[in-house]
């Protein structure tokens, strides 16, 4: 393939490939504000569509962040805690991606 995008946002051996969005803080048609918790769900729900057979989906950033935080138990909101959250989920012993 000859393309500049070889090595930037698709791996060198064509086995992974990076998706970035940018996010509006308000939607233009309605003017409401993004709300985050909603994007960490929609994110979520395309890991459970491509996520399989050996593909894996990793997702960070900012909304993702803030969805994670939002759905951590009280437990993990101690400073104690977030070594141990910050690998994984306080509630479930599942890991946090």
């Amino acid at each position: 393939m000859k393309s500049d995008w070889v090595g930037r946002i698709v791996a060198n051996d064509q086995t992974a490939a990076m998706v970035v969005a940018t996010l509006m803080e308000n939607d233009p048609e309605t003017g409401e504000r993004l709300d985050l918790q909603e994007v960490a769900k929609a994110l979520e729900a395309i890991r459970g569509k491509y996520e399989k057979d050996g593909t894996t989906v990793h997702i960070i950033g900012f909304a993702k962040a803030m969805g994670d935080i939002a759905r951590a138990p009280p437990a993990c909101w101690s400073s104690s805690a977030w070594p141990s959250w910050s690998r994984r989920s306080c509630s479930t012993g599942t890991r946090v991606r």
